[in-house]
């Protein structure tokens, strides 16, 4: 195998995703409220402890490489599909955790960002990117409340509008992997059947496209 390949994140999550049921070809309805044929469910994963070891271990690598350093730091999830990430990942680097909501309670003191202790800075962990609307919600409502968003974070990023929308308003938008190159390892591997994902892959080109 060449050097480099045995840490390719897609390599790595493809055979865990399909064999926890988190990738996933049917009908399904996205967050995003549009339909499509593949869906991530990164919940299905919390139920493997080599799983989500793995995840963990990468989103704080991943977040070390696009900051380089973590200190004055809260690692807080997107509500919800984020907060367990956020709070696996915390624990490896040793920071503070909480969630954001993407709006404030009506109740209480109204707060977004629950959590978090004293950190000024935040960076927001999501389980999947599609559009990328909750993320900037959450990086809106984090702003309000007055912490630096330093980046937003995603395991998964289906390709689909979130890197460019999130970077045009000035945010560090990083992902572990993209869906495209999950359903392709998937197939490489014979995880999956290759006709299917073909069709997926087609799909995902024309939502992209569109």
């Amino acid at each position: 195998m060449p050097e480099g390949e045995a840490l390719d994140p897609a390599r790595l999550l493809a055979p865990i995703l399909v064999e926890s049921r988190a990738l996933l070809l049917g009908d399904f309805v996205l967050s995003s409220g549009a339909k499509s044929h593949i869906y991530i469910d990164m919940r299905a994963i919390l139920s493997t402890p080599r799983g989500y070891s793995l995840v963990a271990s990468m989103l704080a690598a991943k977040i070390l490489d696009c900051l380089g350093a973590v200190s004055d730091l809260c690692i807080a999830g997107v509500t919800t599909g984020g907060i367990a990430w956020a709070a696996l990942t915390a624990s490896l680097l040793h920071t503070p955790t909480g969630y954001v909501r993407t709006k404030p309670k009506t109740y209480g003191r109204g707060r977004s960002v629950e959590g978090c202790g004293n950190a000024k800075k935040i960076v927001l962990v999501d389980d999947v990117a599609t559009t990328g609307g909750s993320l900037l919600a959450a990086a809106e409502s984090a702003a309000r409340e007055g912490y630096s968003v330093e980046a937003l974070v995603a395991i998964v990023d289906r390709g689909q509008g979130a890197a460019a929308r999130l970077r045009e308003q000035g945010l560090r938008f990083c992902s572990l992997t993209t869906l495209k190159a999950l359903l392709q390892e998937a197939a490489r591997q014979n995880l999956l059947d290759r006709e299917a994902v073909e069709k997926a892959l087609e799909e995902l080109a024309g939502a992209v496209d569109r």
